[in-house]
C-alpha cells in the first residue's frame, strides 16, 4: 500500500466553485458529490472542496484515471467503485489536509491540529505541515504495516 497527502489554505468561496466546476467533468458521470457540495456553503463546503481539490491533485499525480472514479456523497465524499484507492480529508481552523491510499484493501484517514494529534496503532506518518507561519501537526492512518 502506498499513501501520499497534500494540504492548503482554505480558499474563498467562490473562487472553489469555479475550480470544482472545472474538474467536476474529469469524473464518472455517475459521480453525484459535486452537484451535493454545490448545494452547501460556509465552512463546510470550503473544506470539502479544498480537499476534493487536494484530492484530484494528488490522483493527477499518481495517473489515477478520474474518468473511472465514482465519488458520492457531499460533506464526507468517497470512492465507491475502487477498493484499492481511498481518501480521507481533515480540516484545523484554516489549513485542509486530504490523504490518499493506493493498493489492495486501501484505507486511509488522516488528523491534524494545532497541538499534537494521537498517533493509532494503525500510524503510517506522522509529521509538521507549516502553512501560512502556523505549525500543523498531523498523522495518517491506513492497514497495519506487515512485519517481517
Amino acid at each position: 500500500m502506498k499513501t501520499d497527502f497534500s494540504a492548503c489554505i482554505l480558499t474563498r468561496e467562490a473562487a472553489l466553485r469555479d475550480r470544482l466546476v472545472d474538474i467536476s467533468g474529469a469524473y464518472s458521470p455517475e459521480s453525484d458529490c459535486f452537484a451535493v457540495l454545490a448545494e452547501k456553503t460556509g465552512r463546510e463546503f470550503q473544506v470539502t472542496a479544498c480537499g476534493l481539490l487536494l484530492l484530484d491533485s494528488l490522483l493527477i499525480k499518481h495517473k489515477i484515471n478520474r474518468s473511472e472514479l465514482i465519488i458520492v456523497g457531499g460533506t464526507a465524499p468517497r470512492i465507491i467503485n475502487r477498493s484499492d484507492i481511498s481518501f480521507d480529508i481533515a480540516a484545523e481552523e484554516s489549513c485542509v489536509m486530504c490523504c490518499l491510499s493506493l493498493g489492495e484493501g486501501a484505507k486511509a484517514g488522516c488528523r491534524i491540529s494545532r497541538s499534537s494529534v494521537t498517533v493509532s496503532e494503525s500510524c503510517l506518518d506522522m509529521g509538521t505541515i507549516t502553512a501560512c507561519g502556523t505549525k500543523y501537526f498531523y498523522s495518517i492512518d491506513g492497514q497495519e504495516r506487515n512485519t517481517p
